[in-house]
């Protein structure tokens, strides 16, 4: 069973969320800034901080993305090699 953060959890479950060990906080660096930037610049429809998140899973070679916004485009549609999953 797949557990992920959602805006609509309490603050209390997010925190615990996070300490789970598949769970990454990246710092925000110069490669990831480059990545959002690529990405915006090809999808100008892509909103800065999900180009931000999208950048941060492809820069740490992260394997699937989980999401919980529906208006997310798909990897496809972004031709990215990533797994981006809504739930």
């Amino acid at each position: 069973m797949r557990k992920w953060i959602s805006r609509r959890q309490p603050a209390r479950n997010v925190a615990h969320g996070l300490e789970r060990e598949h769970d990454v906080l990246a710092d925000l660096d110069r490669e990831i800034a480059c990545a959002a930037a690529s990405l915006r610049a090809r999808h100008a429809q892509l909103r800065l901080p999900d180009a931000l998140v999208i950048a941060t899973a492809i820069e740490r070679s992260a394997d699937e993305l989980l999401t919980t916004d529906c208006m997310w485009p798909t990897a496809r549609a972004l031709e990215l090699d990533i797994t981006i999953t809504q739930v």
